[in-house]
């Protein structure tokens, strides 16, 4: 039996996310995911008119592929891909396993537009940021660097507005509680420590490897994002960090590469999205822009915000 939940969030990634025209053509990558949805994006790709291509992964091949691969594999496989990508005017990306359906009753996140674009012309006038809660103290500069808002036009689940600090203004403390994982290895109660900027100390259940990461290249430990998460529908982790970084009552500090949207400059190969949630089950916690309380365990205060709240 056909299940009208997939043609459903197709038409919602093609058609909203996407935004796809007529005659433009449009890659689709799905990784691990029942085909049938594949199909249902394909079809809603040709009903508004788009040319589909399409390429499905599944992690165990790729896992295959990618053991003892070589340099010159690697190399060719790069710039098939880059080849391929550059005839394409669109890109959507599905990933998870066969429960992919529980994404189709979620709304595009039109109803949480108002809320974001006050908390986006908020963060883009604040100057001084403090973050504060259970192992935190941390506090940084963002002036003149703009916000960006994330409302379902690039990712499925969204729910974030994001901005970035001034390179050499953060101080202080963080510890995240939500956990991680990086290149394939899991990380519990990670704790960042800085000093002008720079992480110059870094603990977690595998502190080793984690320090291993942030000596990547010299940005990986200067931070790349600040963003504050809000989808009222994600409330606990998962370990996915496109889940995670939208979770309600939560942000995110990003060690390593600065996005040219919200750009401070700093550039490394890295960019690894640290998630720690401030609602009350979780610790709570506060964020205050230039001395002025903006959430509270998880809440945000001001009555314009109050329709990002999960509650």
């Amino acid at each position: 039996m056909h299940d009208a939940r997939f043609d459903k969030l197709a038409k919602l990634l093609v058609q909203y996310s996407a935004r796809l025209k007529r005659n433009e053509t449009v890659l689709i990558e799905t990784f691990d995911i029942p085909d049938e949805m594949t199909i249902a994006l394909i079809r809603a790709a040709r009903k508004a008119g788009g040319v589909p291509f399409a390429q499905t992964y599944h992690a165990r091949v790729n896992r295959a592929l990618a053991l003892e691969a070589s340099d010159r594999q690697l190399n060719l496989m790069a710039s098939h891909e880059l080849a391929r990508m550059k005839k394409m005017d669109a890109y959507i990306a599905v990933r998870g396993s066969n429960n992919v359906t529980e994404l189709s009753d979620v709304p595009p996140e039109t109803r949480l537009l108002p809320g974001m674009k006050t908390l986006h012309r908020l963060m883009e006038k604040t100057d001084r940021v403090e973050i504060k809660g259970p192992g935190t103290d941390l506090s940084f500069s963002k002036k003149g660097i703009p916000a960006v808002i994330c409302g379902g036009d690039r990712n499925i689940p969204d729910g974030e507005v994001f901005s970035c600090p001034i390179r050499d203004s953060v101080e202080g403390h963080v510890t995240f509680s939500a956990p991680s994982i990086y290149q394939g290895i899991a990380f519990d109660g990670i704790r960042l420590e800085f000093k002008n900027g720079k992480i110059v100390g870094a603990t977690s259940n595998e502190t080793k490897k984690l320090n291993k990461i942030l000596d990547s290249d010299p940005g990986a430990r200067y931070i790349g994002e600040f963003s504050l998460g809000f989808n009222p529908r994600i409330l606990h982790p998962m370990r996915d960090i496109l889940f995670d970084e939208k979770i309600a009552g939560s942000f995110h500090f990003t060690p390593g590469q600065a996005y040219e949207e919200a750009d401070n400059g700093n550039r490394s190969q890295v960019h690894w999205d640290m998630v720690s949630i401030q609602r009350p089950e979780y610790g709570g916690g506060e964020i205050y822009f230039d001395g002025k309380l903006i959430r509270k365990n998880g809440v945000f205060l001001p009555k314009q915000l109050h329709s990002l709240n999960w509650r």
